[in-house]
């Protein structure tokens, strides 16, 4: 996204990577018809296919460290502040606020490569409860929303101060309808209960490896979403406090974060 208006930075001095958390292409079009209103219309658009698990943990982390492989991923201000001394050795340090409040802060002028990342859409679509034929519920919600933050104003203070401005989206979200059986992993003497039972033994609330168990051997996935953990879960682990473990482990077992809709990990592995 670039300005038609005079900027107060040379041309091409300044840059941002503005994440949109769960934008996909209905929500980009909502969010497009909001900027029109700021005078915001000159957009080159394009669209790539994610070979990546499009988890937020793995897919935001590779926009920002601009890396493919999984085990060459770190934190997003980590990786992007590596990205940006490597390509750009005499810039300033970049900034990364995560959970922007969606609105203009002047603390941004301090830096000439900036990555922000707004959890607007994706809270939003996480929230919505009465799933009909569609997301124009959703839409409609968004739309309201939009209205009500500063996002508008500041993307065009960050092209008035003469940035380039990038919105991205680490993935998309998409409602189906299911085949009508609700599948379950508590499945009494299958495989599920079975593998978790033998790899849980000798940890039983003393070890915080429960959670890298579940997460290779359960789950299959980095990512725990804390609140949505199934029963079986209690009924082989004395969990703590899991919000304690999750800080207190923080940076070394996994990366923390706290969502309004919920708490989750990211596992480290290798």
């Amino acid at each position: 996204m670039e300005n038609d208006r005079e900027s107060r930075l040379p041309d091409g001095a300044g840059r941002v990577l503005l994440c949109m958390d769960g934008m996909g292409f209905q929500e980009w079009y909502c969010f497009k018809q909001y900027l029109a209103g700021y005078g915001l219309r000159k957009f080159n658009e394009m669209a790539v296919f994610a070979l990546l698990p499009t988890i937020t943990g793995i897919s935001r982390r590779a926009l920002f460290c601009a890396k493919s492989k999984l085990k060459e991923l770190v934190e997003e201000e980590k990786g992007f502040s590596q990205f940006v001394r490597q390509n750009w050795p005499e810039s300033r340090p970049a900034g990364v606020f995560i959970n922007t409040n969606e609105r203009w802060r002047r603390e941004y002028l301090s830096f000439d490569y900036l990555g922000l990342i707004c959890n607007l859409m994706d809270d939003l679509d996480h929230s919505m409860l009465n799933v009909q034929e569609s997301k124009e519920m959703m839409q409609k919600n968004l739309a309201f929303q939009l209205e009500k933050s500063g996002l508008g104003e500041m993307v065009s203070r960050l092209l008035e101060e003469g940035y380039r401005v990038y919105l991205v989206s680490d993935h998309g979200l998409v409602w189906c309808r299911g085949n009508g059986y609700q599948a379950t992993r508590d499945c009494g003497k299958g495989k599920w209960k079975t593998g978790l039972t033998e790899k849980a033994a000798g940890r039983r609330g003393t070890d915080p490896d429960y959670a890298a168990t579940f997460c290779s051997e359960i789950l299959g996935s980095p990512q725990i979403f804390l609140n949505h953990l199934p029963q079986y879960v209690f009924n082989f682990f004395d969990l703590p406090d899991l919000r304690i473990v999750a800080q207190k482990y923080n940076g070394e077992l996994w990366d923390y974060q706290h969502r309004m809709t919920d708490d989750y990990l990211i596992m480290h592995f290798g």
